[in-house]
């Protein structure tokens, strides 16, 4: 990881993908942690600039302490869900495997046995849904190569944007069929160097639900902001040349 404005990070995970042991890029550890079952942490060392990728890997909220599967939230204080698990084609119990009866609870964790299985998204989680989620398969288009764009408004701001955009497009799919009206949450990670050095780089996310045919288009692009003159906009043009832009959405 490349926390803004620093050096790199390094992860090491154990077999569930806990993070466990966080390294400088010079090798030095930053953060050394023992977890709990159900995701409680016990730090021994943290000294880390940045850190919030804990149990499973996944990003801890600093104010809850909820982690973020994509698909739900989770307590570790609980070991529960805060929602139950769904589906992108409705059943009574998504994922279920009748003949383990814990997969029947909706809130629970991996099948109450989370020191064997990792939940990767929110949903599948013990060996015995993992036959329901291999049915789920995400196809990915080029709908646009990217293009330069000049003077292009930043949806929920007042602000201008200059930049190369493309675009593209998703579709999710269940046993084949693309599949509508799946809630869809993007999460992004972007790094940037200027002369060597890490710079901060915007990032948009947002959320999304699938079309009738099962699609969603993204839009990503290096973009910086503008005042909408020829010259800032050339400026802005010979800064990508020669040193990079900004990510977004």
């Amino acid at each position: 990881m490349l926390p803004a404005g620093n050096t790199a990070q390094f992860y090491v995970e154990d077999l569930l993908g806990t993070s466990r042991v966080v390294t400088t890029n010079t090798g030095a550890v930053c953060y050394d942690a023992d977890f709990y079952p159900y995701g409680g942490e016990r730090t021994v060392t943290n000294t880390c600039t940045q850190n919030a990728y804990k149990f499973e890997g996944k990003e801890r909220d600093t104010e809850t302490g909820n982690d973020d599967f994509g698909a739900r939230n989770y307590s570790n204080r609980f070991g529960r869900w805060l929602s139950a698990d769904w589906s992108a084609v409705p059943v009574p119990v998504p994922y279920a495997n009748l003949s383990n009866p814990q997969t029947l609870n909706l809130y629970a964790m991996v099948a109450d046995d989370p020191e064997s299985f990792a939940d990767l998204d929110g949903h599948c989680g013990p060996q015995e849904a993992k036959k329901d989620c291999s049915n789920v398969k995400v196809e990915a288009r080029i709908e646009q190569k990217p293009t330069t764009v000049q003077n292009q408004k930043v949806p929920g701001t007042d602000e201008k944007a200059t930049g190369v955009v493309g675009t593209i497009e998703f579709t999710v799919k269940v046993d084949g069929k693309p599949t509508p009206n799946v809630n869809i949450t993007e999460k992004n990670e972007t790094s940037q160097t200027r002369n060597g050095q890490s710079v901060d780089a915007q990032k948009r996310e947002g959320t999304q639900v699938t079309n009738a045919n099962g699609e969603i288009g993204d839009r990503v692009g290096m973009l910086q902001t503008t005042n909408g003159t020829k010259e800032k906009n050339n400026e802005i043009k010979t800064d990508f040349n020669d040193q990079g832009g900004q990510t977004g959405r």
